[in-house]
């Protein structure tokens, strides 16, 4: 995880094997996450971005952020 210097935080999180969770009902399988979160004026966080890259059969990726598929 990164923290801006506005509060912004950037994680990059690989979710391979045991770390796996389904992706509404799309998918369940190994991908990553990339998550973009900013900061409320009271304390709290809200996530702005959720995307999910996950590899696909043919060697590239399928790309899913919080608008459906964005990249295949």
């Amino acid at each position: 995880m990164y923290t801006l210097s506005d509060g912004t935080r950037v994680i990059f999180r690989k979710d391979f094997g045991q770390n796996s969770h389904p992706i509404g009902n799309i998918f369940q399988g190994d991908h990553y996450n990339i998550e973009i979160q900013i900061p409320k004026a009271n304390g709290s966080i809200k996530t702005i971005e959720n995307l999910h890259i996950v590899p696909n059969s043919s060697g590239g990726f399928t790309w899913w952020g919080k608008d459906g598929v964005t990249k295949k």
